[in-house]
């Protein structure tokens, strides 16, 4: 029985299944990253593209998160403006209220300071 060692069939077949495993390494690092250049050793002008389109996706990501800040941020505006509107039409029917007999006057003053401080 001859060793492992010596045996040239068997090292010729270890070093197949190394460069075997190798290939199966990239080629998986690939499928999970979703890309199928990831170093400038995949071919330098690939690789110059793929450095490009990356960097645009990242430049597209942050302009969309730039769209949603401003979007919160008039939600916010439109929230606040809808109360104030609301405020207005409560103070437009306090003072139509204050036109009626044997409403007090002071009564009335307080409504209005009340709404005022909501505003």
């Amino acid at each position: 029985m001859t060793s492992l060692s010596t045996n040239t069939a068997a090292l010729t077949a270890l070093g197949t299944l190394r460069g075997i495993k190798a290939q199966l390494a990239t080629t998986g690092r690939r499928l999970a990253m979703g890309q199928r250049i990831s170093a400038a050793s995949d071919g330098a002008a690939y690789w110059s593209i793929a450095t490009a389109v990356r960097a645009d996706n990242a430049s597209l990501r942050a302009a969309g998160d730039t769209l949603g800040l401003g979007a919160a941020a008039f939600d916010v505006a439109y929230a606040g403006l809808d109360s104030v509107l609301s405020d207005l039409r409560a103070l437009r029917a306090t003072l139509q209220n204050a036109f009626a007999p044997g409403i007090g006057r002071a009564k009335i003053l307080t409504e209005v300071a009340a709404i005022q401080n909501r505003m």
